[in-house]
């Protein structure tokens, strides 16, 4: 389940020399040194800093994992503000029948609904992949390109149990943060990237695991799963709160740091689809509040290719066995979301950071929701700020080239004239 990539070297040395600076008039190698060759010395300087409450000390040492698992289990730890994730795409990897992780929460009667759902669900991926992908060919687009398209498309009828793989980088700190709120999470699958997680920490850091073991023990409580609503979200952004600072204050604030002091908070109703590629922006505070087990959105390909009926009443049967499966365990039925079912999440962000997400998510190859979505977001933003119209739109707009060379869509013009550059 996971899979030790890279680890600090001489990472409790590392710890107490960087502890030792603010009593030390030694340099860094110095202070290196002296810790390696001092084993017990190095220790005991952990555990009394420690003690002293200054966890900082744990930001000095990095760990990178590849962590295994369904997309429900791993997206709680993508949504950690303070790490580095890179999570492997549906959009470029198809899926197949070995793909699928089996929750430990299915038993019983879970069983067969959960086997029912997995071959509905994976007959509907491949009939609507090779659906569409006919549709794009004919409408002239080669190949390669015709299969990836349609592969973006269908997988929203993908469930929340695909496994999916994500590698992180992240300090000490905040991996012994993730570690109590894993342990204190009522999904079987946390529980099992927690005690994997544990011996490897356990292991490469002893000093420091055993002074905030015990403390991890105090950390943990009952881990809050969003709700599960029937609840239809007729809309895709909505502004709740923003601070700007004020004219005066601004005056003191350095060009370069004004937008990291103005601060909007959207709240946002897009698929688990979309919401997967909003939450990988590192810089915001994400937060799912509730995830609907009847309202859902299909890409424009559905409609455009004449497939909307088809999909719709597969989606009756999805939502059934959803109802089903709450019954029973609300953990399965989160399992049993699809990519296509609408979240509703809340993100604050602060203007620098969603400038670069508008550079991302409002090109023309992302796909059409999230670009939507973030659109409206930046439209909102230019109505209050309309000094900063100037600032949003794709990397094309915001350097006036494309930086992708040989794979930009080749519609530099059009998107000038679409954010009235020309």
């Amino acid at each position: 389940m996971i899979t030790v990539i890279g680890i600090t070297n001489h990472s409790e040395a590392i710890i107490a020399q960087y502890a030792r600076i603010s009593r030390s008039k030694k340099d860094a190698k110095e202070r290196l040194n002296e810790a390696i060759s001092d084993k017990y010395k190095t220790q005991k300087t952990i555990e009394r800093v420690l003690g002293y409450g200054h966890d900082n000390i744990l930001e000095s040492v990095n760990l990178i994992l590849e962590i295994e698992g369904s997309r429900l289990g791993l997206r709680d730890i993508l949504m950690h503000r303070l790490i580095s994730p890179i999570e492997m795409s549906q959009r470029y990897v198809k899926i197949n029948e070995k793909d699928f992780y089996k929750p430990k929460e299915i038993k019983g009667k879970a069983g067969k609904l959960f086997e029912k759902d997995l071959e509905l669900k994976i007959k509907s991926y491949y009939h609507f992949y090779e659906k569409l992908k006919d549709f794009y060919v004919h409408n002239n687009m080669n190949d390669k390109v015709a299969s990836g398209l349609a592969k973006e498309d269908a997988r929203y009828f993908l469930p929340n149990y695909t496994k999916t793989r994500v590698q992180v980088n992240a300090n000490l700190r905040n991996w012994l943060y993730l570690l109590s709120e894993l342990k204190s999470s009522p999904l079987h699958e946390h529980l099992e990237i927690a005690n994997e997680l544990e011996k490897i920490i356990a292991e490469n850091f002893p000093t420091a695991f055993k002074v905030k073991s015990k403390e991890l023990l105090t950390l943990e409580s009952e881990k809050r799963l969003p709700k599960l609503t029937k609840n239809h979200f007729d809309y895709k952004v909505r502004l709740f709160d923003y601070l700007i600072p004020s004219s005066i204050l601004e005056e003191s604030i350095p060009s370069d740091r004004k937008e990291e002091l103005t601060i909007f908070q959207f709240e946002l109703a897009m698929s688990q689809s979309a919401t997967r590629q909003f939450l990988r922006h590192r810089m915001q505070s994400f937060m799912i509040l509730d995830e609907s087990i009847k309202d859902y959105v299909l890409p424009e390909s559905f409609k455009e290719a004449n497939l909307e009926n088809d999909a719709d009443k597969i989606f009756k049967e999805i939502n059934l066995n959803l109802e089903l499966a709450k019954g029973i365990d609300e953990r399965i039925a989160r399992y049993m979301l699809t990519n296509a079912h609408k979240v509703h999440s809340i993100t604050s962000l602060n203007l620098r950071e969603l400038r670069k997400v508008s550079a991302l998510r409002e090109c023309l190859k992302a796909q059409c929701e999230i670009r939507e979505t973030v659109k409206e977001m930046t439209n909102t933003i230019k109505r209050i700020l309309p000094s900063k119209k100037d600032k949003f739109g794709p990397k094309c707009i915001q350097l006036g080239y494309c930086p992708e060379k040989e794979n930009t869509c080749g519609k530099l013009n059009e998107v000038k004239k679409e954010y009235g550059i020309i």
